[in-house]
């Protein structure tokens, strides 16, 4: 048998696995209207009200450049509202975002829902816990 990259290798099969993935994503947030990365970072907002921006890319795990230009779109979305003060740096979410939110929690569920389906909902559990457990040892 023909062995191939994503059986042998980490980064292939991360890579592949995270194009398939995100592709049921988008396929779920269709309804609420933005990108699932977005939502996320609605729902970490509404988490941490009056969040700083430089905190977001922490928890995020994202870039600050990657965070300021999500914030901008979320922005000009009116779905958050950026206050600065001084050399701070804040967001929370408007009323619209606030709206948004029971949208998102659908979504996700749907996503969830899918990608148990798909993979049974036992793997789908050891594989989200096995990654999560990567990524922390590869901080």
């Amino acid at each position: 048998m023909h062995e191939t990259y994503d059986e042998h290798c980490l980064y292939f099969a991360a890579n592949t696995l995270a194009r398939k993935i995100s592709k049921l994503a988008d396929e779920a947030f269709v309804p609420v209207g933005i990108p699932a990365s977005y939502a996320y970072l609605l729902i970490y907002i509404q988490g941490n009200p009056s969040a700083l921006q430089s905190e977001l890319a922490d928890g995020m795990h994202l870039k600050p450049s990657t965070i300021t230009r999500f914030v901008d779109k979320l922005v000009n979305a009116d779905l958050i509202v950026r206050k600065k003060e001084g050399r701070v740096v804040t967001v929370s979410l408007t009323n619209k975002g606030e709206e948004v939110i029971p949208k998102i929690t659908s979504a996700l569920k749907n996503l969830h829902d899918h990608y148990c389906e798909l993979l049974g909902e036992a793997a789908a559990l050891k594989l989200i816990q096995g990654v999560y457990q990567a990524n922390n040892k590869l901080e």
